[in-house]
């Protein structure tokens, strides 16, 4: 007999029933009257389900986008009384194409090869984005560092990472290239050409940093336990991307901060902040030098590289000697060791391939500190 774990929400002003079982998880939207029991949409997930953290942090405003959201993100089946059917997208703009490509990479599970997702980030980085996404100026970036509704009591997990940083007096927070002079979250990237919320792209924070080398600017996503490394990277990827052709994104601290010299465009790095559970804990690995020191390709998950040289680790795939993979483990079983790894193959190469710069990174509370993650 399935048994099925219930937790009952709020959502877009409505009350939300969110089921999970062994085989599927349920969000049920109740009508208006808030009756349990009577819902108005219900929508079906297979792994990874939906958090109720993440759910919350999306502050939707209305069913439909909370179910637009769902089918987006977590390919959700949309249940209606007496029918299954899948939600039809809206035509999308040229740019609304641009960003499902980085959806799509970023929806990687480890269970094919990493060197032809790599490529895919090199040729999307490459490629020009597309349609009218950029922002004009924004008041609302020049008040209060955090921004989002929670300011008073921020939600354990990714605000609470947010609000850490955000806190306290310049100069405390301190990260490899200087000191934190000024910070935003809820940093929104673009407008959805359409008018909706597809589109619309933010990084978590932005910071302007200060140190030896003077002025940098660094766009963040910070994750705390949804999704994976590698996601997150590839996110990440897409936030820088899509900074460094903002004009107004890249002259955000120059409006907040009128009164300092910044240099025009300030330099740019991405970073993935997360706890240091989530990126998994690396053992010991042996590496061995390429016969005639050329770089052999990555061909799996778990044979990433180090320093330029393959990892001849444990790994998750059995080759059949035709050069094919053949799975051993299920998606569920790879771990998040893994998925950090690529993700830091996945940030090397592309930084080291274009003019994209970006880190993995955890975040200290009691030092107050931002460490690049090794």
């Amino acid at each position: 007999m399935a048994v099925w774990k219930r937790k009952d929400i709020y959502l877009a002003g409505r009350l939300v029933r969110i089921a999970e079982g062994a085989q599927s998880q349920t969000i049920n939207v109740c009508t208006s009257q808030g009756v349990l029991g009577r819902y108005e949409r219900k929508v079906r997930l297979r792994s990874p389900y939906a958090t109720v953290q993440e759910l919350e942090e999306q502050t939707f405003s209305s069913v439909d986008e909370l179910v637009e959201y769902l089918v987006r993100e977590h390919r959700g089946v949309v249940e209606n009384p007496g029918q299954t059917t899948v939600l039809q997208d809206k035509p999308r703009s040229a740019f609304g194409d641009w960003v499902e490509k980085w959806r799509d990479l970023a929806e990687w599970r480890g269970l094919d090869r990493i060197d032809v997702r790599i490529a895919s980030a090199l040729a999307l980085w490459r490629e020009p984005i597309p349609g009218a996404w950029m922002r004009g100026p924004d008041p609302q970036l020049l008040g209060p560092r955090y921004r989002r509704g929670d300011r008073t009591s921020p939600h354990p997990g990714e605000h609470a990472i947010e609000a850490a940083i955000l806190e306290g007096r310049v100069g405390e927070a301190r990260c490899p290239w200087g000191s934190v002079v000024d910070g935003v979250n809820a940093f929104p990237l673009t407008m959805d050409p359409n008018g909706g919320r597809r589109g619309n792209i933010e990084a978590d924070v932005c910071l302007l940093v200060r140190g030896e080398l003077g002025y940098r600017l660094l766009v963040i996503e910070v994750k705390a336990s949804s999704n994976n490394a590698w996601h997150a990277a590839v996110q990440n990827l897409r936030q820088v991307k899509l900074t460094s052709m903002s004009e107004e994104a890249r002259r955000v601290m120059h409006r907040r901060n009128p009164e300092l010299e910044l240099p025009e465009p300030l330099p740019l790095t991405g970073l993935v902040i997360a706890p240091a559970d989530f990126f998994g804990y690396a053992d010991e690995v042996v590496v061995e030098p390429v016969p005639n020191g050329e770089e052999a390709p990555v061909h799996f998950l778990d044979a990433t590289f180090f320093d330029g040289k393959p990892y001849h680790g444990p790994s998750i795939w059995d080759d059949d000697g035709e050069g094919e993979p053949q799975e051993r483990q299920s998606n569920q079983e790879i771990g998040k060791e893994s998925f950090a790894k690529a993700a830091r193959v996945l940030l090397e190469r592309v930084s080291a391939q274009t003019d994209a710069d970006a880190y993995l990174a955890t975040w200290d509370a009691g030092t107050r500190e931002i460490r690049l993650f090794e």
